[in-house]
């Protein structure tokens, strides 16, 4: 009954920075406690000549913390997964990084390649119902709990954003529900929650497992459409610009007392399902299940040009349009040329104005969508706005203006 374990232990395997730090700080035994049983486990991994290895000495060491998390009998996944990163954590904050985690913890002061690597930070606001003043709270998390719905509201396919939306949306509670610190007063509040910072290693926690009527644990089937890559988090986080990729799975099949834990890992360019001391490759297509239970993602770099652009009521004929025309190299440097010379042209050249700034803000990823708003209405001038149009007509009106 190890496949949680195996499966949590799999994903982890295929974080590369995380891995890195392991591999460079092996001893031939891996050294004592839970900290020496996962360097001993990477060890044999990567340098072993071993098809099949076995975590008995890591599930021994995880027993010592929590007696039902030895591998005999069926746990949860995410809960293992919990319990291992936080014990890894007390145990490495007074290490020194490793050289694959120099880079990435040269900015922090204290921690582990843990806290650096898997934590994030949640800003709740609230504001009062009788004075309206906000105060803010920062919690740093480690994985990002989202809920999923007994079943999709529409007939379309429930997302992984919308999931998201669903976490920051803002909530209202009734009065004498709060205390506020200002106007110490028994108050009503409003909720909002964002984003303060985002890991380096983004883990999702598909909250898969509810407790019913009856208090008994069920289990929520619903499929979540989530991205392989180009996951974008604005406008969702504080002054972020980060998108990431997928690049491992946990999922649950089954039910809670009969289910069974796999992993989807991504190795290089290739994706692999692991099914216990099963491996076997997996094409690209079959990532998305409604099995997903938590999802791994690492931050990326933005692809210049890839950048979409909002829909602000029918207006998809000018979207097309100009990310056909942005894919021009020669309009690309124009763009990059003749932009800043034009931004300051005191001439009537709104609809030029608005052309540059949008290419620029998709060339560049700094403009925030909504700002693309004022750009879509200069350039629709002449067309119905809000009125689907003809995407053919638009080009060949904007290249005459």
């Amino acid at each position: 009954h190890s496949c949680y374990m195996n499966a949590a232990l799999q994903c982890l395997n295929s974080a590369v920075l995380f891995r890195e730090h392991f591999l460079q700080e092996c001893t031939a035994t891996g050294g004592a406690g839970l900290l020496g049983s996962y360097r001993e486990l990477m060890d044999a991994m990567w340098r072993g000549d071993k098809g099949i290895v076995k975590p008995n000495r890591l599930a021994s060491e995880m027993a010592q913390i929590c007696h039902y998390l030895d591998g005999r009998s069926p746990q949860d996944s995410q809960e293992f997964l919990t319990t291992l990163l936080e014990n890894l954590h007390g145990n490495l904050k007074t290490t020194v990084p490793s050289t694959a985690a120099k880079e990435v913890t040269s900015s922090h002061n204290g921690g582990s390649i843990v806290s650096v690597l898997f934590q994030g930070q949640l800003r709740s606001t609230l504001v009062c119902g009788k004075c309206a003043k906000s105060t803010d709270r920062n919690d740093p998390f480690m994985f990002l709990p989202l809920n999923v719905p007994e079943e999709s509201p529409r007939t379309s396919i429930w997302t992984l954003e919308e999931s998201l939306q669903n976490l920051i949306k803002e909530e209202c509670f009734e009065e004498n529900q709060w205390f506020c610190p200002q106007c110490k007063n028994m108050a009503g509040v409003r909720r909002s929650i964002e984003m303060a910072a985002a890991p380096e290693l983004l883990i999702v926690h598909l909250k898969r497992f509810k407790i019913n009527t009856f208090g008994c644990r069920e289990k929520i089937n619903t499929l979540v459409e989530y991205p392989i890559s180009g996951f974008e988090l604005r406008p969702n986080v504080v002054d972020s610009q980060d998108v990431y990729d997928l690049f491992a799975v946990i999922n649950h099949s089954g039910t809670i007392s009969g289910g069974c834990y796999t992993a989807f890992c991504k190795h290089g360019d290739q994706w692999y399902h692991f099914f216990d001391s099963t491996v076997t490759p997996l094409k690209k297509g079959k990532l998305v299940t409604s099995g997903a239970y938590v999802l791994f993602y690492h931050r990326t770099q933005r692809k210049p040009g890839l950048c979409g652009i909002p829909n602000f009521g029918d207006t998809c004929y000018i979207s097309a349009a100009m990310q056909c025309l942005f894919s021009l190299a020669a309009v690309q440097e124009y763009v990059m040329t003749w932009r800043q010379h034009i931004e300051r042209s005191t001439e009537d050249v709104h609809t030029l104005k608005a052309f540059i700034h949008l290419l620029n803000g998709m060339g560049t990823g700094q403009g925030a969508p909504g700002s693309y708003k004022n750009d879509i209405m200069c350039l629709s001038a002449g067309f119905k706005y809000k009125t689907q149009q003809d995407s053919h007509e638009f080009i060949i009106a904007l290249l005459d203006n």
